[in-house]
């Protein structure tokens, strides 16, 4: 285990160097900070000033050193935008995406997972086609016009939540359950899919020929055997939303969360705020991966994850 994390510890750090070198050096090509912060009645003397107090006057190679300097003191620098330090801000939204993304994915757990484990019961049965349709149906549909829709039912029609912004849990429910739907429809399928996978193999009529109960047989070691796709499945969503899949259920119901700062910071080209950003959903990628690896190995000690 201990040479695991160390080899994951050197891969996650090869991996954020080179995804923030990237975005580096593609901002530097594709924008002009400089020329955006200004007035368009400034002068050349006023751009070469600014750009000058801003260090984007030095060569690349020396802009990109003292980059990475900075990054492994985690100084990313000020933002253009807010005048703060960049990482500051980004974790200032950390939370906020991190409250999402849970309450995303507890809801997402609850009502799919067992939704999969009911349908793979009795595959072609009326209960899997309806989930087999339903989550098939919310893969499909865009969050942007769910996300709408939840608002223009239970917030301007019936008054029940609010329309956006962030404070107590009822602002919540809303933005929770647009991301939880998306996530949820690939949980249902893939939970169906290895419950079913494990039902047919050959342990399964052996234990129930030695007389132990369905219920028993399906939860103590089906749904144990069937664990690993699922716990994966639910990694990755979660590390996705975190790294910017929640930008537009984030974006719909003004949460402040890191998805809705990245499109201010591309907005704003803030180009220091968006490497700050970079490198901390970078981090989160890598952090969630290695947490489910090790609860593989708890799950099934037979997994050699070294």
């Amino acid at each position: 285990m201990i040479r695991f994390l160390a080899w994951r510890l050197l891969s996650g750090v090869v991996v954020m160097t080179l995804v923030t070198a990237t975005v580096f050096f593609v901002t530097r090509m594709l924008t002009d900070p400089v020329r955006i912060m200004l007035p368009l009645s400034a002068s050349q003397e006023d751009y070469d000033r600014l750009e000058a107090s801003l260090g984007l006057d030095q060569h690349l190679v020396t802009q990109f050193w003292e980059f990475i300097s900075g990054a492994v003191r985690l100084d990313f620098g000020e933002s253009f935008w807010q005048g703060v330090p960049a990482l500051e801000v980004v974790i200032g939204r950390l939370p906020s995406t991190f409250q999402l993304v849970s309450a995303s994915m507890v809801v997402a757990v609850v009502l799919f997972v067992p939704l999969g484990m009911a349908a793979s019961l009795k595959p072609g049965g009326w209960l899997d086609r309806i989930l087999v349709s339903a989550s098939l149906f919310g893969l499909s549909m865009p969050q942007f016009w769910l996300g709408s829709m939840l608002i223009f039912v239970f917030s301007v029609k019936l008054g029940w939540l609010p329309t956006s912004g962030s404070g107590g849990p009822e602002h919540l429910v809303l933005p929770a359950f647009t991301l939880a739907l998306t996530s949820g429809g690939r949980i249902a399928q893939i939970t169906r899919s290895s419950m079913l996978d494990q039902l047919n193999r050959p342990y399964v009529t052996t234990l129930r020929a030695k007389g132990m109960g369905r219920s028993y047989v399906l939860f103590r070691h089906v749904l144990r055997n069937a664990l690993l796709p699922i716990v994966t499945l639910i990694a990755y969503e979660s590390a996705f939303a975190m790294a910017g899949y929640a930008v537009i259920v984030e974006t719909v119901f003004a949460w402040p969360g890191i998805g809705r700062l990245a499109v201010q910071a591309v907005t704003q080209r803030d180009i220091v705020l968006l490497q700050a950003l970079v490198f901390v959903a970078a981090l989160v990628v890598v952090v969630v991966n290695t947490i489910a690896d090790v609860i593989y190995k708890m799950i099934d000690p037979r997994v050699n994850i070294s």
